[in-house]
């Protein structure tokens, strides 16, 4: 069983809620968001709990992977901590607007043996789509 720990409950974070909550294999265990009426609604449907800060979110010891799902200006801050913290993350594109930022963002982590995977959404959905096609 893989634990997660959502970052986001806008939109996209919503749609991978209900992917992880979806998954045999997998459970989300905290969702953070800033917005606590979105976090509310992600903690009902998927019988997670809130996190009251990112911190808690990332550095809970239940915690294995962190899917970065927030607004884009958090990505980079949220990307260094998850890797410090040793967990598997993945993250909405983009890793920031300003090109600088994602190079400190690398610099931050170089050296970190952590598995971390950039993903636009729509690429998922279309591989999916094609997959349950075949079946």
């Amino acid at each position: 069983m893989i634990n997660f720990s959502l970052m986001g409950a806008g939109r996209i974070g919503k749609m991978h809620a209900k992917f992880i909550a979806a998954h045999p294999n997998a459970k989300l265990k905290y969702i953070y968001d800033v917005n606590s009426q979105f976090a509310e609604e992600v903690a009902k449907s998927t019988e997670c709990s809130i996190a009251s800060s990112p911190e808690e979110a990332i550095n809970s010891d239940e915690i294995d992977a962190v899917l970065i799902a927030s607004a884009t200006p958090t990505h980079t801050q949220f990307i260094t901590m998850a890797a410090k913290a040793g967990k598997a993350i993945f993250c909405e594109k983009p890793i920031d607007l300003d090109i600088n930022k994602v190079n400190e963002c690398m610099e931050n982590i170089k050296g970190i043996n952590v598995p971390i995977q950039i993903g636009l959404i729509e690429d998922l959905m279309l591989v999916m789509q094609k997959h349950n096609k075949q079946e």
